[in-house]
Parts: structure tokens; C-alpha cells; sequence
């Protein structure tokens, strides 16, 4: 990141998916990594990533985690300042400060906004729409960087399939069209009227 980033979508939708993968190995052994931070990722010359440093690492079935990781604080989840719970979810947001610092070369918050309990945290979502990010993926980011646990997502493959960039699901739904063109709507209504009224002025004259 420091040789090369900002990273494009698909570099960056790579690295992702290759993390996602082996923290999720964790999570079905019912572990939570809870440092998940890039000093803590290996990336080899084949570009296989592995995991390193599991001092922090927790039982998600016993939920013996109270207090936040060591270290470089600006990937911890801000539950681990709160009595919120934690789980999959608090891995997944440090998971999405990386992707978004992958795709921005900056970091989305400060150490001081995530250690603020009572902080509402805003993404900067203008770093990425100038490095044209997809939309879809940016409400993934957004998702995954929720200041609420429970507005996250609770597993990483849903995150990693709507932050793909070949994601073709429309992530809004779609306007009316009487709101989009509302003119063309009500001409085509008095024409439909007009051509009634006079179909039954012939029938009946």
C-alpha cells in the first residue's frame, strides 16, 4: 500500500476476497482474529495471503473479548470501546478499512473517532467516488463500515459478493416513472383519455 496504492476495484476486490477467505477459516472454527490490520497479512510472491499474529485472537462462542487489540488502533472495530457485542462483524470492519484504504491510499477514521463510543461514523465517501469506485461497492464499504454492529453485515462472503465489481444488482430501487418523467406520464394519460372519449363518441353516434 505504501509502494502502490491507491489500488484499482479489481486489485483491490483480489486482496479482499483472498483475506476474507482465510479470516473466514477462523470464524468456522468460532475464532474471532480481532487484529486484523495489514502489518498482520502476508502476501507471498505468489500472491497467496496468510495470517499472522492470533495474540489477539478470541473464542466467538465464549465471547471472552473486553478489551481491543494492541497496536495500530485505526483497524479495531469501535464496539471494542463499548459493551457492544462482538463477532464476525468487528473482524469484517477492519477487513473494509483496508479495502477502503486499498482503494483511497488514506484511512476512512481516525484512531480518536473510533475510540468515541458515542461517535456516528461518516465515511468519506468523496475519496471514492474520485477514484471512481463503483457504486455498489462503495455502499458495501459503507455497510461494512457501519458505526452499528447490527447495520453491518454478519458474514463476510454477503459482504464480498455486493462489494464485487461485477456486481450487476441494482443497489437502489428504481424510481417511479411517474417521478422520473412525470410530464410524459400525464401527456400519455390525457392521450389514452382523449382517444377513449372520442373511440366512444364514434360508437354511440
Amino acid at each position: 500500500m505504501d509502494r502502490q496504492a491507491p489500488f484499482d476495484i479489481w486489485q483491490t476486490y483480489d486482496l479482499l476476497t483472498k483475506i476474507g477467505m482465510a479470516v473466514r477459516v477462523m470464524h468456522r472454527n468460532y475464532l474471532l482474529h480481532q487484529d486484523i490490520k495489514p502489518e498482520n497479512i502476508l502476501l507471498t510472491q505468489s500472491g497467496a495471503v496468510k495470517l499472522i499474529d492470533f495474540g489477539s485472537a478470541s473464542s466467538s462462542i465464549l465471547k471472552d473479548s473486553t478489551r481491543p487489540p494492541n497496536g495500530d488502533l485505526h483497524y479495531a472495530a469501535p464496539e471494542y470501546y463499548t459493551d457492544a457485542p462482538k463477532g464476525v462483524h468487528s473482524d469484517l470492519f477492519s477487513i473494509a478499512v483496508i479495502g477502503y484504504e486499498l482503494l483511497t491510499g488514506e484511512l476512512p477514521f481516525s484512531s480518536q473517532d473510533l475510540m468515541n463510543p458515542s461517535a456516528s461514523l461518516i465515511v468519506p465517501a468523496e475519496r471514492l467516488r474520485q477514484n471512481r469506485v463503483p457504486a455498489a461497492s462503495q455502499q458495501a464499504l459503507m455497510r461494512a463500515l457501519h458505526s452499528s454492529t447490527q447495520a453491518r453485515y454478519q458474514a463476510i462472503g454477503e459482504f464480498l459478493q455486493d462489494f464485487s465489481p461485477d456486481n450487476s444488482n441494482d443497489i437502489r430501487d428504481p424510481e417511479p416513472l411517474i417521478v422520473r418523467h412525470p410530464l410524459l406520464v400525464w401527456h400519455s394519460i390525457c392521450f389514452i383519455q382523449f382517444v377513449i372519449i372520442i373511440s366512444l363518441l364514434i360508437y354511440f353516434l
